[in-house]
């Protein structure tokens, strides 16, 4: 995230003082890595198969203890996956916590097809995990025996589109508290359940992680690779909370402010290949954007208009990007502060701390964005 900051910045400063950039061709390393995919993507195939091939069940067999999450908020509508298992002599909807946080309406639904209406959430105190209670007779038990290389499948909703998918792969990574997998799940599959050849659940689907190129890592196994990392649900305390409470006081923050970091990074992304663009958030609802394009778009506008004064339109430039990471920062000072809530979890208490820290880092680089403008006038 880092390079791609600088990176946009850097080429918005240099065409807004009329410095030609130039796009670079394809480098032979790129078209080397694209060939590389190629070649393994008929292996990667030929494996799944043979995988998969060791699994006497499939979708339609667990479909009755699978879940797809359903979550509408003003941000839109988002889905997930989880599933019912067995715990402490109870029966629970497993889901990660960031799946449902936020949202103003959750309806969850087997893949079978059935309502299921949950009574109580209880969130980890570490871990991106919830569970809700709920009477069922169909639930998988949790297995907790793991074992590097062995077959492993995830059942879930990929890609939010409310289709069930079968992902297979293998455990190719263990800790205390997280299972590595090659299974390619995606983001719609948070809350997937991990499951070995027994129908146990090994761990729940929790996120991506894309290495980036290093020195340190060539040769290796991790150079320029995605990884996938799933939740162990045994050594998990949990904590009981107020769900509406909690979710109105921090889960509605925490999702606004993953959106205003978005649509920030959106328009960064945007600036690099036309800085003198106008802004277009209709698809944000974040409402503290909304005012600063507006007044960007005036400045875009007049622009446009006129080239005669142009020393005068970069000077307001530059203040309009002062405006913006003063937005940054406004929401940066309030996450920081959320983030030392003691009824917080771990997960959300970690998640405000990132948010905070990437919005004013985006906050400092738009200022000297702004300082080379002024520079440049």
């Amino acid at each position: 995230m880092n390079s791609a900051f600088k990176t946009a910045l850097l080429l918005l400063v240099a065409a807004l003082a009329a410095v030609p950039v130039v796009a670079e061709t394809e480098s032979d390393e790129e078209a080397r890595e694209k060939q590389r995919k190629r070649n393994e993507l008929k292996n990667k195939q030929e494996s799944q198969a043979l995988i998969s091939a060791q699994f006497s069940y499939g979708f339609s067999d667990v479909a009755d203890k699978l879940v797809i999450i359903s979550c509408k908020s003003e941000q839109g509508k988002t889905f997930g996956s989880g599933f019912v298992a067995r715990m402490d002599g109870k029966t629970y909807i497993f889901t990660n916590q960031h799946v449902i946080m936020g949202a103003d309406k959750i309806s969850f639904k087997t893949a079978s097809g059935t309502q299921l209406k949950p009574r109580s959430v209880e969130l980890s105190l570490t871990r991106d995990i919830a569970r809700l209670e709920l009477e069922t007779d169909h639930a998988f038990d949790i297995g907790n025996e793991v074992e590097m290389d062995i077959p492993v499948a995830v059942f879930g909703n990929s890609e939010g589109a409310g289709v069930g998918t079968e992902l297979f792969g293998v455990v190719n990574g263990l800790g205390a508290e997280l299972v590595e997998t090659s299974a390619e799940f995606v983001s719609g599959n948070s809350g997937s359940p991990i499951l070995n050849l027994s129908q146990e659940v090994l761990g729940i689907a929790s996120y991506v992680r894309v290495s980036r190129n290093h020195a340190m890592k060539e040769g290796t196994k991790f150079e320029n690779q995605t990884r996938r990392f799933c939740y162990r649900l045994s050594g998990v305390e949990w904590k009981s909370v107020r769900w509406t409470h909690y979710n109105k006081q921090y889960g509605k923050l925490y999702r606004q402010s993953e959106m205003l970091y978005n649509g920030i990074f959106e328009i960064i992304k945007n600036w690099s290949e036309s800085p003198l663009a106008k802004v277009s958030i209709e698809d944000n609802p974040e409402r503290s954007l909304h005012s600063w394009a507006k007044s960007h778009n005036e400045v875009i506008s007049r622009f446009d208009r006129s080239s005669a004064h142009k020393r005068q339109l970069m000077t307001e430039y530059a203040e309009s990007l002062k405006k913006l990471s003063g937005v940054c920062r406004g929401r940066a000072r309030q996450i920081s502060m959320f983030s030392e809530q003691r009824e917080l979890t771990g997960f959300l208490r970690e998640e405000f701390e990132k948010q905070s820290g990437s919005l004013d880092y985006a906050a400092q680089w738009i200022d000297q964005c702004s300082a080379m403008i002024y520079s440049q006038r």
